[in-house]
Parts: structure tokens; C-alpha cells; sequence
């Protein structure tokens, strides 16, 4: 699937289409930012569930999805999302840009 991804976050209509595109794999958006010179929000995890749950996060520095976690893992998705979006998006967390998503819906 990543590979299927483009090299960008994704708008929520893309996390739509790849939720319905099948019924054996589930897609939802865990975190969203307003990325620089962007109208918008924009995903940046995606929790995948199909046999197993993978979560993936889009890396600005190298342009791409990597698997960040999946099931194998002691810790929650939730709590390495957080983890992994202040490594990558500390600065701009801390800046507010993190929206809500419960409010952005």
C-alpha cells in the first residue's frame, strides 16, 4: 500500500477513497498538521488495518510513507504516533499548527 501512496500527506478525501476503495483493508487518518505554503490540513499518520494494524507516517525530510508500528509492537499506535510526529513535527507542533481533528471534521 505505501508504495501506492503519493509523496505527500494526504487530503481526507484520499483517506476516503482508500477506506472504501476495499472491504478487507481499513484506513484512518491518526494525525494532521497545516503544512507550510498549504491551504488546509493534511495527514500525516495513517493507522492501516487489514490482517494486522500498520501505522505509517509521511516523512517531509526523506519525501516518503514508512511503517512507523504495527501490532508486534508493546506500545499503543497512539502513543508512537505522538512520539514519531514531535520527532518529525516538534517545531511546528509547538507553533500550533496541529489541528484538532475531531474539530476539523
Amino acid at each position: 500500500m505505501i508504495d501506492s501512496l503519493p509523496n505527500r500527506p494526504l487530503v481526507m478525501s484520499e483517506i476516503s477513497a482508500l477506506d472504501s476503495s476495499t472491504d478487507e483493508t481499513a484506513v484512518s487518518a491518526v494525525s494532521i498538521l497545516i503544512p507550510p505554503d498549504v491551504s488546509g490540513f493534511r495527514v500525516y499518520t495513517i493507522l492501516v488495518a487489514k490482517e494486522k494494524r500498520h501505522l505509517i507516517g509521511y516523512d517531509e525530510e526523506n519525501g516518503g510513507w514508512d511503517v512507523i508500528w504495527d501490532d508486534s509492537q508493546a506500545r499503543t499506535y497512539e502513543t508512537v504516533s505522538e512520539q514519531w510526529m514531535k520527532e518529525q513535527y516538534g517545531d511546528r507542533i509547538e507553533r500550533d499548527e496541529r489541528v484538532d481533528f475531531e474539530e476539523s471534521l
